[in-house]
C-alpha cells in the first residue's frame, strides 16, 4: 500500500468526517476567493482608480498659486484706493502650499491567532490591516470625483507693497495697517516701499 492509498483511504468512506471537513474547507476557500474578487476587484482596477483620482484632483485644482495670485490682485486693488497711495504692486509670501483633505472610507481588520504547542507553550499572533479608499461621488459631468472635506490654504508669512505714495509716512502707515488687518499678519511682516517712477 503506497502513500497515495493511505492518503485517500479516509476519504473513500462516504460518512467519513475527513471527507466532510475537506469539502467544507474547499467550499469555504472558493467562497472567499470569489468574494474577494467581487468586493475588491483586480489590482489593475485599483491602480487605474487611483490614477483617475489623481487626474480628477489635478483637473479640479490646477494652479495651486491661483489662490495666491487672486489674493495679491484683490489686495492690490483695495490698497490702490487708499488716499495718496497711487499705483500699487503687491507681493505675498506663503508658508507652504494648499492642502486638500478628501473623504475616505477606512476599514480596519484585526485578527488574533493563539497557538498551543505540544509542550504546553502558547504563542499569540496579532495582525492589523487598514484598507483606505477615497470616497467618490457621481459628478455632473458624468464621471466620478472625490468628496472634498476641507481645503487648507497656506498662511501669509510676509507682504511687500510697492506704492507711488510709499515715501509718505502717513500713506505708508495706512497701507501697513490695512494689509495687517485684511490678511491677519503682524505689522512687522509688512514692508512698504516707494515705487520707482522712472521705470
Amino acid at each position: 500500500m503506497g502513500w497515495w492509498d493511505s492518503f485517500v483511504k479516509p476519504f473513500r468512506d462516504k460518512e467519513s468526517p475527513h471527507l466532510k471537513k475537506l469539502l467544507l474547507f474547499f467550499c469555504l476557500g472558493a467562497a472567499i476567493l470569489l468574494a474577494s474578487t467581487f468586493f475588491y476587484g483586480s489590482e489593475a482596477e485599483r491602480q487605474s482608480e487611483g490614477t483617475g483620482l489623481a487626474e480628477i484632483i489635478r483637473e479640479q485644482h490646477t494652479g495651486g498659486s491661483n489662490y495666491e495670485r487672486e489674493l495679491e490682485k484683490r489686495l492690490q486693488e483695495v490698497l490702490a484706493l487708499i488716499n495718496g497711495a497711487g499705483e500699487v504692486e503687491v507681493m505675498l509670501t506663503f508658508s507652504g502650499s494648499r492642502e486638500i483633505i478628501l473623504a475616505e472610507d477606512v476599514t480596519t481588520n484585526e485578527s488574533t491567532v493563539i497557538e498551543v504547542d505540544s509542550a504546553g507553550g502558547t504563542r499569540e499572533n496579532r495582525s492589523l490591516a487598514n484598507d483606505i479608499r477615497t470616497i467618490l461621488v457621481q459628478s455632473s459631468r458624468g464621471g466620478q470625483e472625490p468628496i472634498i472635506l476641507r481645503e487648507i490654504v497656506p498662511k501669509v508669512e510676509g507682504v511687500i507693497i510697492v506704492a507711488e505714495g510709499g515715501d509718505d509716512i502717513f500713506v505708508k502707515e495706512a497701507l501697513m495697517r490695512a494689509t495687517s488687518t485684511v490678511l491677519g499678519v503682524d505689522i512687522h511682516r509688512v514692508r512698504v516701499l516707494q515705487m520707482n517712477r522712472n521705470r
